[in-house]
């Protein structure tokens, strides 16, 4: 299958992912209310901490099959009960850019690896890119996002970027 017909169906799954991800949502417990965070909290060294005190892998649904990302709303629920944020790569990386817009006031890059059915994130903070991947945000700055993203995946690796905002984070 050539790299055409296969960004085309993975972007398919993109949205069909999306619509689980509204219809999962349902059962989720969630909150309004936002984590409140200390004026000198806004920058990427305190979001590195933050990933890694605070984020837990898990699993989608029926062992992943069920793949869809946590509303904000039920990730910010479960930080203020349980003091973490749990989800598999779709969520945090989603969560990730969620910090960056509203303590860092950065653009963010939600970045779906293909070959490695992985979702990263970008945060473009200051003019330079982070990368993160789960529970780690890498602190080494670069000059691009094609070479944020090719720092972290394979050079045959196919790969497509989300912009995200506030409006569109799930």
């Amino acid at each position: 299958m050539g790299n055409t017909k296969m960004k085309y169906l993975y972007n398919l799954l993109l949205k069909l992912r999306s619509g689980v991800s509204k219809v999962c949502s349902i059962f989720y417990k969630k909150t309004k209310e936002v984590p409140h965070f200390a004026s000198n909290d806004k920058n990427l060294n305190f979001v590195h901490d933050f990933c890694i005190n605070h984020y837990v892998w898990v699993s989608d649904p029926i062992y992943g099959l069920l793949d869809h990302i946590r509303p904000i709303e039920a990730m910010n629920s479960n930080f203020l009960i349980n003091d973490r944020i749990e989800g598999d790569c779709d969520d945090l990386s989603t969560y990730t850019c969620y910090i960056g817009l509203t303590l860092l006031g950065c653009k963010t890059y939600r970045i779906n690896i293909f070959s490695m059915k992985h979702v990263i994130a970008i945060l473009n903070y200051q003019n330079k890119y982070y990368w993160s991947s789960n529970e780690y945000l890498n602190l080494v700055p670069f000059n691009t996002l094609n070479e944020a993203v090719s720092n972290y995946i394979n050079p045959n690796d196919m790969w497509s970027a989300e912009s995200l905002t506030l409006e569109n984070l799930a």
